[in-house]
């Protein structure tokens, strides 16, 4: 039996690189160039003679072959090199070809399965760059193994475009009539119907193409276009590697590198530059929110060299509320009933660590259940209740108690020493850092000034005396209106953690102090696949610190172009995302007894009962990601007449 051939296309079909066009390389050649006194022109001025003498090495026609040593000799006439400056920038040039290339993990798949059917496997390139420079990367990112083949059109006088790169390989095969071979590559000319007239099996690969949310960075704007390329380049890579995923959990790890490590990367560099300009040496990354937000930041700090120390803080509104108060009164109501849908007499009771056992039978004889939804009218009741002498008393002696431990933990963490730190939280009313603030007085009222840095607040103009507060969604946006519609519910799942929410502190038997967590595993979010969004963050922001290392976004341009990207998923999110967000259990609750989904598996009736009655929606509902999931008119036509109205007021997401 024939043994089969299986050639592959290399550049955008084994290989890509970080920049989406792949012109844009000599951009920051030239940089480079111009560091090293090589060239004394723009990195803009550069790349124009690169591509002009590429252009006319190879001569009227694209099939005309050119060697890189050939470019380069005529750059250096071009430009008065000597042919040791010629040399060092050639060498450059490959340097930097190097650092941008990465295998595509699904064509390495294809060519693993080529590889066990006993086929032949050949790599053929129209391309100036030398073949022994295209085999070690071929080799370094899993592709090539001894006794494959590679055909390189500069260096055999002739391109796949001609047709004739293929002649040489079959004659190489012994393979004049072309059966028996599989040709796979992107180009719709020079790998599909030259090919395809010939005899061979081709299958066009279109992979690494931009996606439209990818060219993104193109239809928003960047002042600088190498910015533009590196962002789009990072997103694709991104999604190269999420589609090739034998993770468990696929999906997660999709949205956490194509979705909300972009989102979240760009937050956490505002806040890094930010405390740089403050003159801040450590940042507290608050829990829970703080995980993920804490792990970007020490991998951005480790690439771009941020004089910053980044700490996790384990805290909530639950640990300290209940402690930074010294006489309880009416202003305490704002967390005590804090607004949620349900909220129970026991959880009040948690709230304030009020015994549920000491309490519940003066209740239950007037008619309230512990865990039963209190109406406007028990709240009051209760209100009234909590403000009596006795009860008032004793809220604020578990509140000093609380206190005591809480500035315990504060003091041995070393955030009771210095003023040279701020803390990073997700947002919205920002109350955790009042109570911080708060608590910290108590200690050592002249550190309590700390700044906050937040992913948005609802009430940016509201200002505090003694600390300040930076919004990095709405910073452009001094009225919050971004912020106010947003889906917070979303973001507060962009930054799950793993463990439970942090009820308050204890001392252990050692002296030391320590968190008291509501649950060690939050084992609703693992299962639902926290562990592989989690990867799937942490691998963007390992790429773009890398790419952007030299290159750094304006933080502007770089929000802008975020805002679009989350903008377009949200609206138009395809079926597997909504419904892997869908799935993840969400609870507004400070301790948490209740969970919604964003995308309910609901019938046609229960969709419409939800539209004319709010009340029956759950806590973040995402009727786009219902859409996407399921056919439904009703929701349709909601959608249709809400995005007009939205669009007519001038409050639908921007692109």
């Amino acid at each position: 039996m024939t043994k089969p051939i299986v050639s592959f296309d290399v550049f955008d079909t084994c290989l890509t690189r970080i920049y989406s066009r792949p012109i844009d390389l000599f951009l920051e050649l030239g940089s480079r160039l111009k560091e090293r006194g090589l060239f004394d022109g723009t990195p803009e001025g550069f790349q124009k003679v690169r591509c002009d003498v590429e252009r006319d090495c190879r001569g009227p026609s694209s099939d005309q072959e050119v060697h890189f040593h050939e470019i380069y000799d005529r750059i250096a006439r071009v430009l008065g090199w000597t042919p040791t400056r010629r040399d060092a920038a050639s060498e450059l040039e490959l340097e930097l070809e190097s650092e941008a290339l990465f295998g595509v993990p699904a064509v390495r798949r294809r060519l693993k399965q080529a590889r066990s059917d006993g086929a032949f496997i050949v790599f053929i390139s129209d391309m100036y760059l030398p073949s022994s420079f295209i085999q070690k990367i071929l080799l370094r990112e899993g592709f090539w193994i001894e006794g494959d083949g590679l055909y390189v059109s500069s260096e055999h006088h002739c391109s796949k475009g001609s047709g004739k790169l293929y002649d040489k390989v079959a004659h190489a095969y012994d393979r004049p009539l072309f059966d028996h071979w599989i040709h796979i590559g992107d180009h719709a000319r020079s790998d599909f119907r030259v090919p395809s007239r010939k005899g061979i099996k081709a299958n066009l690969e279109t992979l690494c193409s931009l996606t439209a949310r990818e060219s993104l960075a193109d239809v928003v704007g960047f002042s600088d276009p190498l910015h533009a390329s590196l962002f789009s380049g990072a997103l694709r890579n991104m999604r190269l590697l999420a589609d090739a995923s034998d993770c468990p959990h696929s999906d997660t790890f999709g949205l956490g590198a194509c979705l909300v490590g972009p989102v979240l990367y760009g937050f956490v560099d505002w806040c890094l530059k930010r405390a740089v300009a403050l003159g801040l040496r450590r940042l507290a990354f608050v829990s829970r929110d703080g995980q993920i937000l804490q792990r970007i930041a020490c991998i951005i700090v480790e690439h771009h060299r941020y004089p910053i120390e980044c700490r996790y803080m384990f805290g909530s509104r639950q640990a300290w509320h209940p402690a930074a108060f010294e006489c309880l009164s009416t202003d305490e109501f704002s967390w005590i009933f804090a607004p949620a849908r349900w909220l129970t007499l026991g959880q009040v009771l948690d709230r304030l660590g009020l015994s549920r056992a000491a309490h519940s039978g003066f209740w239950s004889d007037q008619g309230l259940d512990l865990d039963v939804n209190m109406t406007p009218h028990w709240r009051e009741r209760v209100g009234d209740w909590l403000l009596s002498p006795a009860i008032k008393g004793e809220a604020e002696r578990i509140a000093a108690s609380r206190r005591r431990v809480a500035l315990g933990y504060l003091r041995q963490e070393g955030w009771l020493e210095t003023s040279d730190w701020g803390m990073v939280d997700i947002g919205w009313a920002g109350n955790l850092q009042k109570s911080l603030s708060r608590l910290i007085q108590f200690q050592s009222p002249q550190l309590a000034g700390f700044p906050g840095f937040y992913f948005g607040l609802t009430n940016p103009h509201s200002t505090q005396p003694s600390y300040e507060r930076f919004a990095y969604w709405n910073e452009a946006d001094l009225n919050g209106r971004d912020i106010l519609r947003l889906n917070q519910a979303m973001v507060e799942i962009f930054t799950a953690a793993d463990h439970g929410t942090v009820l308050g502190y204890h001392e252990s038997s050692t002296g030391k102090i320590i968190p008291t967590l509501a649950s060690e595993v939050n084992t609703q979010a693992i299962e639902w696949g926290l562990a592989d969004f989690h990867q799937g963050i942490a691998a963007y922001a390992r790429m773009f610190a890398r790419a952007s290392r030299r290159n750094p976004l304006k933080e502007e341009e770089l929000r802008r172009c975020l805002k679009s990207l989350f903008g377009c998923f949200y609206q138009r999110p395809t079926k597997n995302e909504a419904e892997a967000l869908g799935r993840y259990p969400f609870s507004d609750q400070q301790v948490e007894t209740r969970f919604d989904s964003m995308v309910p598996v609901w019938n046609e009736l229960n969709i419409l009962l939800a539209l004319v009655n709010y009340r029956l929606r759950p806590i973040g509902w995402w009727p786009e990601g219902m859409r996407a999931c399921r056919f439904s008119p009703s929701l349709l036509a909601y959608l249709g007449v809400r995005d007009t109205w939205r669009s007519f007021r001038g409050t639908a997401f921007s692109r």
